[in-house]
């Protein structure tokens, strides 16, 4: 009983956490795809310690909050689509070979944005998003994508970092093994 409460407590603060980083994403101007990087972060100490299954409970409650509660809703919409990656990264890591998983990861990104923004356009027609892309041209669109994947590869690897630094440091303080 002990133990589940102090999943439930640190699962709680997390998705606490991870939820106030969204809403600051709409107070700080330009951090609409930044704060929800920052957010999925917040799921590495639940995936580490408590396996996927609570982290992925963990984006599912912070997804919903963040739908309900972030006035940027690009943000926020953003995070509902790849919010579950870093739970999704562990079992990519192990496509084997190496080359596979990279093309794996890159269909997951891909897929994911492409799908937020044609929602975000044809379906939720949100206007701020619509006159971001209005004048674009395909070229430009195409870059946008390219610079998207870019910042997916050093988000990854970020998530790779973070997630050894846990393992090696934090873990180890928070909560030893006895």
């Amino acid at each position: 009983m002990r133990e589940r409460s102090r999943q439930l407590a640190f699962c709680g603060v997390l998705c606490a956490l991870a939820v106030v980083i969204l809403v600051l994403g709409s107070l700080v101007p330009l951090s609409t795809f930044c704060c929800p990087i920052l957010a999925m972060c917040a799921l590495l100490p639940l995936r580490e310690e408590f396996g996927p299954r609570l982290a992925l409970g963990a984006y599912v409650v912070v997804a919903a909050l963040g739908i309900l509660l972030v006035p940027d809703k690009e943000a926020a919409l953003l995070y509902l689509f790849l919010g579950y990656y870093p739970v999704l990264r562990p079992r990519l890591e192990r496509l084997r070979p190496r080359i596979l998983g990279l093309l794996c990861k890159l269909l997951v990104f891909n897929a994911s944005i492409l799908l937020l923004y044609w929602l975000l356009l044809h379906v939720f027609a949100l206007s701020e998003v619509m006159e971001s892309f209005a004048g674009l041209s395909r070229a430009m669109l195409a870059a946008t994508l390219a610079m998207g994947n870019l910042v997916f590869f050093l988000t990854d690897r970020a998530l790779e970092v973070l997630t050894l630094f846990y393992r090696l440091r934090v873990r180890k303080k928070l909560f030893p093994r006895s």
